[in-house]
């Protein structure tokens, strides 16, 4: 995959990036255990993971300048994503710190064909809330581009949109995992929505979820509702659907030899379109870069451990 390009061009951006910085446990397994049984796993590792901390990562190594908002236990998990963070040249002033509380841990299931299952949780202890927005209104004033997933409760959410209207920063949402009543969600500050099918239809109000059966229709009817102007759904391995300047697009995805594990494709996807756009790229452009990111994600194990290389620094 050719990044040279992209690397020169977004080299020195500043990018603040929010959600959950956790540890995962993947388990590859041929099944899923079923209630009262147990099923022998191929493998299970710990690695440090989050849909931020990867979209953290990969953007760094880019060559961009990034911060990493989020929050961890002070224990051993903490230390592993804290290390990754900094072995991959990420900023951590922003990460805050918990003395009482254990960092959280996701449980991800990786399937023959590499499709995936997460099961998590983050505790009320390490919630992003209202005080970390406040604490990094410096960096957000600063910032060229803030990417922020669904990690966090829906009144953070809330409050971090609410201020991002502010910032001179263009702001890039991907809502994943979807929240409860996240249509409800003031989206004016908003320059990306990447959400994916599902998401995209959670955030449409309940009675215009069963409006369309079209994947091609979900982009305009979450522009209409949202008043995001670019709006980008993820579609797979039928690639993307793109609502930007007036028109709808659909987007390939990238053939590749063999799947390996999904995990990370669509952080891959969001950091790789987020660096394309702020770097002035048109729309065509940064879908064009970031399905190539998706591609060789897929095509390797883990989440952050799939993100695309940068150059030897």
């Amino acid at each position: 995959m050719e990044l040279s390009g992209l690397m020169d061009s977004v080299a020195g951006r500043r990018f603040v990036v929010i959600g959950a910085y956790v540890v995962d446990c993947i388990a590859r397994t041929s099944d899923l255990p079923a209630w009262e049984s147990a099923t022998l796993a191929e493998s299970i590792t710990l690695v440090p993971g989050g849909k931020a901390l990867n979209q953290a990562i990969a953007l760094a190594r880019l060559g961009a300048d990034v911060l990493a908002l989020g929050v961890v236990g002070r224990d051993p998990a903490g230390g592993i994503v804290i290390d990754a963070l900094e072995r991959n040249r990420v900023d951590t002033t922003l990460i805050r710190y918990e003395d009482n509380a254990n960092t959280p841990v996701c449980m991800c299931f990786v399937g023959d064909a590499g499709e995936t299952s997460f099961l998590w949780r983050i505790s009320d202890e390490t919630a992003i809330a209202p005080t970390d927005i406040d604490g990094a209104r410096q960096q957000l004033a600063a910032a060229d581009a803030v990417l922020m997933t669904y990690e966090l409760p829906l009144d953070t959410a809330r409050y971090a949109l609410s201020a991002f209207q502010h910032f001179p920063a263009t702001v890039v949402v991907q809502p994943s995992p979807p929240l409860a009543d996240a249509h409800t969600l003031p989206y004016d500050g908003v320059d990306v929505l990447l959400p994916n099918r599902s998401e995209a239809l959670a955030l449409l109000a309940p009675k215009r979820t069963a409006a369309t059966s079209n994947p091609a229709d979900v982009p305009l009817m979450l522009h209409n509702a949202t008043g995001v102007p670019n709006i980008v759904v993820t579609c797979g391995a039928d690639g993307c659907y793109a609502f930007a300047n007036s028109s709808t697009a659909h987007f390939p995805a990238h053939p590749v030899a063999e799947v390996i594990d999904t995990t990370g494709a669509s952080d891959a996807f969001a950091a790789h379109f987020a660096a394309s756009a702020v770097s002035g790229s048109p729309i065509e452009t940064s879908i064009a870069d970031a399905l190539a990111a998706a591609a060789y994600s897929i095509q390797h194990a883990g989440g952050s451990a799939s993100m695309p290389p940068g150059p030897p620094r």
